[in-house]
């Protein structure tokens, strides 16, 4: 037992190391901090450190889709560098994919290129013309509201799931960077960071076929214009928030009820924006 209280002890003293650089209106933070330090003890975390949660500062970037290993195969390079392209809107949809254009882009042979639109193509991303060509399947309001109700289904539980195993240095951090965002001036960046929490639910809910659906429709979602809804900056800041707090102190009721709400608010702000309330 004194040796527990030690490794409390130890993990307050570096967390107040990292409260005094963060300003005021981080209020909640000293209840996840001392939670943090008793879910250490319960799932073996090992001790923060302030290095690590420094780390936390390093920009966001890519979302759902990682870049490319380099020890991957060509075939698998080349078809995450074209997913990441569609997901990121980078091919637009209804966008022709020349597969020689697009070879020499890359700067790869037309063999794994072929064979990694042909697994786009069976994956739903692209589609085949009436010409033979392959083009960026589009994804209208229709779908995405489908996939919305999928979501809406499935990520609460996700969410739920993934309480307490979240690693404590990457929660905080976010949470930090997330109140501390000017909201005249990191639309993108808090879109990604937003984004960033839900693939943390995904990657700690320990279930690949839950991730891998949800992982799905989020990238779908992703590929229409559609999805970009103005003005819920500070909303939607305030509901990923809740979800990280949820996530940070291990509890899956309050976890699946911040991510039911905040998909739910989602849903109703696309709903908005064609005039068409709950």
């Amino acid at each position: 037992m004194g040796y527990q209280n030690r490794r409390i002890g130890k993990m307050m003293c570096v967390c107040c190391i990292y409260f005094e650089r963060i300003p005021e209106k981080h209020e909640h933070l000293e209840l996840m901090v001392f939670t943090a330090a008793h879910r250490s003890l319960r799932f073996g975390i090992p001790d923060m450190e302030p290095s690590i949660l420094m780390a936390a500062d390093e920009p966001v970037l890519s979302n759902i889709v990682p870049l490319p290993p380099a020890e991957g195969g060509i075939t698998t390079q080349v078809y995450l560098r074209l997913l990441q392209g569609i997901e990121r809107r980078e091919y637009r949809p209804g966008r022709q994919m020349d597969e020689r254009g697009l070879a020499d882009a890359m700067s790869v042979s037309r063999t794994p290129l072929r064979n990694a639109l042909s697994r786009l193509l069976g994956e739903g991303y692209l589609e085949r013309l009436p010409n033979g060509s392959l083009a960026v399947c589009e994804v209208g309001a229709g779908e995405v509201l489908e996939l919305l109700a999928v979501r809406q289904l499935l990520e609460p539980e996700a969410a739920a799931q993934a309480a307490g195993r979240v690693a404590l240095d990457m929660a905080i951090g976010l949470r930090r960077r997330l109140v501390d965002l000017d909201p005249e001036a990191s639309g993108l960046l808090a879109w990604q960071l937003g984004d960033r929490i839900h693939d943390l639910v995904v990657e700690h809910c320990g279930n690949q076929s839950l991730a891998r659906i949800v992982t799905d429709a989020r990238r779908r979602i992703h590929m229409s214009p559609l999805e970009e809804v103005s003005g819920r900056f500070e909303t939607a800041r305030a509901e990923h928030v809740a979800i990280l707090d949820a996530l940070v102190r291990g509890d899956p009721a309050e976890a699946r009820q911040a991510m039911a709400i905040h998909l739910g608010n989602s849903r109703a702000a696309f709903l908005g924006t064609f005039g068409i309330g709950r």
